[in-house]
């Protein structure tokens, strides 16, 4: 005799796994639109032999790309150990939602680097640009990768950033300042106020 309960297991178990694929492929669409993802050498100055590499993300209408530090990141290998990377560094000016900041449409990750070699010849750097979009309704689509190669050539004309790079870059020499200000102002006051303390107790 069959048991009634373990029928209804069964059903409702089946009915929860189609909700989840459903949900799966509401989230996850066929032909889901991408980033356009392109990378370029910024900045270069022969005299000091710093330069910068930028990685352009053009997110589609109606997505955004929430910062993280996993999720919202490049990676970069180059094929040789003469070039020594710095911090990552997006653009700070970015709208905060729900605590978070949001990035729409045209946003960069700038990373810096110095070229310890004396010699001449062109490098290969290959990059792995990460990104996970959401849609403006809140769906989130799975982290995806991009992988993207540029030629990096010391005996390359010298080169100034501008547009988002420069922008990125200024951004992040003003957050510089403001926090070297705020940490002399804070210990300024902690020596003001040591010395007062210490006025009060010889007088």
């Amino acid at each position: 005799m069959k048991n009634p309960k373990k029928n209804l297991i069964i059903l409702f178990i089946a009915f929860f796994s189609i909700h989840i694929e459903a949900q799966e492929l509401a989230v996850m669409p066929s032909g889901r639109p991408q980033p356009e993802i392109t990378a370029e050498i910024s900045s270069w100055d022969s005299k000091s032999a710093n330069g910068s590499i930028s990685v352009f993300y053009d997110f589609p209408k109606g997505y955004h790309q929430v910062d993280s530090v996993q999720y919202f990141k490049i990676a970069v290998k180059p094929d040789t150990d003469k070039i020594i990377f710095g911090s990552q560094l997006k653009d700070t000016s970015a709208p905060i939602v729900d605590g978070l900041k949001e990035f729409k449409g045209k946003t960069v990750i700038v990373i810096e680097f110095h070229y310890s070699g004396t010699d001449k010849e062109s490098s290969k750097i290959d990059i792995t640009a990460h990104y996970q979009m959401c849609s403006d309704e809140g769906a989130c689509l799975f982290p995806e990768e991009k992988d993207i190669s540029i030629i990096f050539n010391p005996s390359m004309p010298d080169k100034k950033p501008k547009g988002l790079t420069l922008k990125v870059l200024n951004l992040m020499n003003q957050d510089t300042e403001e926090a070297s200000y705020r940490t002399s102002f804070q210990d300024y006051s902690l020596v003001y106020i040591l010395m007062a303390f210490i006025g009060g107790i010889l007088v």
